[in-house]
């Protein structure tokens, strides 16, 4: 992830060791063909007029090295951000030391492993939607489509990208100049730039990638147990892949015989690894709570062990109160957006990282969630949905392969822990009696 410290220490001195200087001088150049014409008109029978012009230009250049000091002294508070290109002139960029205008994809304040890969797949599904054909394109796609297809540049733009497109929030759509200097080694055609900016607004101005600062968060130090998976970088990007899973209206089928209709799919229009749809069932008089369920995790096979088979292909779950707020607009907060994400990256995380979950596998939600989710729990672990009516825990597609159904339960430090000292079966019996289990109840209390 981007070590955003270590990156502002490189941008501050980058900018101290006069680039700041220079930058400010070629944002706000001195202007001297006053100063040059005044003094041909001094030597003229319109001299009078000439030693105006000499008194503009020195009042114009005064007022030009004040905004340019004030321009300089304001680098120093810009924030670093990593951006995916969606557009740019590659002819002008061609061209050494040019520049060209482009739309850029980031976010501030972005510190978590996910991030680069989150800014690639908007690109990317941005910059596809750039020059097509509305009528050509999934009407879930218009609002790219008319974000994207805006050919006005107008510096310092700023446009947040609309809530659905992806699961991160606070991604914006900026208008801004990139320059040839500043890519590795002259090649243009690199995936991300280094920026920064203002949260406020402002110039967003190039720099040289190479004062990013990018972690591994690996933590070689955790305790291993077989059952726990670990949360890690990943070493190379995961694929993008079609938005389509190949079970989702069996599933969604099967589900609805247990839970009722459901009103509501969140699809995804940028997908990795597996596309993932979240179907939402609302609360009912049996079952005064809402039930999410992915599709999608079941398109690929767990790495399951020998013997373990039966195990290959599943599908996750969880429920929330009745008054969890659920619309778009509520989504672009992370504490109430957190579930759909844990789902979702769970889905996605057990093919990326080669495992399999089952019953009693835990998962810590260190950096697996970002901060802003304000949730209490520690970590989760897998167990049988035993609220569910009978039958809805698995089922056989059309084809003949076995989903099995999960409950993601979310456990608070303590109860992490008695699960290693005391085994998974005490504690899940623990949570039946209190009620719980995959319930999402953040001021309910730790059971041990």
């Amino acid at each position: 992830m981007l070590n955003l410290q270590k990156t502002q220490q490189n941008v501050q001195q980058w900018f101290q060791a006069g680039n700041g200087k220079l930058l400010a001088e070629r944002t706000y150049p001195t202007s001297y063909w006053r100063y040059i014409l005044g003094g041909i008109l001094c030597l003229s029978p319109l001299f009078i007029g000439g030693i105006l012009l000499l008194i503009f230009g020195y009042r114009k250049n005064s007022n030009i090295k004040k905004e340019r000091q004030k321009f300089e002294n304001s680098l120093l508070s810009l924030e670093p951000i990593i951006c995916g290109i969606v557009i740019a002139n590659e002819e002008a960029l061609l061209t050494p030391g040019s520049s060209a205008p482009s739309a850029l994809v980031g976010a501030f304040r972005q510190n978590d492993p996910n991030y680069l890969t989150d800014i690639m797949a908007v690109t990317m599904t941005i910059a596809t939607a750039y020059g097509e054909e509305l009528s050509e394109l999934h009407p879930d796609t218009e609002p790219i489509w008319r974000l994207i297809n805006d050919d006005a540049y107008i510096p310092e733009r700023r446009r947040p990208i609309p809530p659905g497109i992806c699961d991160r929030q606070g991604l914006i759509l900026f208008d801004a100049t990139i320059e040839t200097i500043h890519f590795p080694d002259g090649e243009i055609d690199k995936p991300y730039v280094l920026m920064a900016a203002n949260p406020a607004g402002g110039p967003i101005i190039h720099l040289p990638l190479e004062l990013s600062v990018v972690d591994d968060n690996t933590d070689e130090d955790q305790a291993h147990d077989p059952k726990i998976i670990q949360h890690q970088t990943l070493t190379q990007e995961p694929e993008f892949v079609a938005p389509v899973n190949s079970f989702g209206e069996e599933i969604e089928t099967h589900l609805s015989h247990y839970l009722g209709k459901s009103p509501q799919v969140f699809h995804e229009l940028i997908s990795t690894t597996v596309h993932i749809d979240i179907h939402l069932f609302p609360p009912t008089e049996n079952q005064p709570w809402f039930t999410l369920v992915t599709s999608g995790m079941s398109d690929r096979k767990m790495a399951t062990p020998e013997g373990a088979e039966q195990f290959a292909f599943a599908e996750l779950l969880l429920r929330l109160p009745p008054e969890w707020n659920l619309s778009d607009e509520d989504f672009k907060l992370e504490s109430n957006y957190w579930p759909v994400r844990l789902l979702k990256t769970l889905a996605r995380m057990v093919h990326e990282f080669d495992t399999w979950f089952s019953y009693a596998h835990t998962v810590p939600l260190e950096n697996l969630l970002p901060p802003e989710t304000q949730q209490p729990f520690a970590g989760i672990i897998f167990a049988s949905p035993i609220w569910a009516p009978e039958g809805l825990a698995s089922m056989t597609t059309q084809s003949g392969q076995a989903i099995n159904f999960w409950s993601v339960v979310p456990i608070f430090q303590s109860e992490m822990d008695a699960k290693l000292n005391l085994g998974a079966d005490s504690l899940l019996e623990k949570l039946q009696t209190q009620g719980s289990w995959d319930y999402i109840a953040p001021q309910r209390p730790p059971v041990i």
